[in-house]
């Protein structure tokens, strides 16, 4: 068996996924905010523990959910909301 050491993390990044999937998300409904944008608490809720038991993690939450809508709204996502899942998440 490897005796190597394991190394604790010291930077931790949380990503919050699309909710909406890409086949069937709708960029008129975004820009018409049909869509609920919510922050994500949950990873807040994980990131508030984690850092009682060691303050010394960093921690950045990529909300790609939020990202997705940001970029409906300045009309840079219109036809490729499939190519930014794949890029972002892949």
């Amino acid at each position: 068996m490897d005796s190597s050491p394991v190394r604790d993390p010291r930077k931790v990044l949380l990503i919050n996924i699309p909710q909406v999937p890409a086949d069937i998300f709708s960029h008129e409904t975004a820009v018409l905010n049909g869509y609920h944008i919510y922050p994500p608490i949950g990873y807040l809720y994980l990131v508030a523990a984690a850092k009682q038991a060691n303050p010394d993690l960093q921690f950045s939450i990529l909300d790609l959910n939020y990202q997705m809508f940001r970029l409906c709204h300045f009309n840079l996502l219109q036809g490729h909301e499939h190519d930014f899942r794949r890029d972002l998440i892949a």
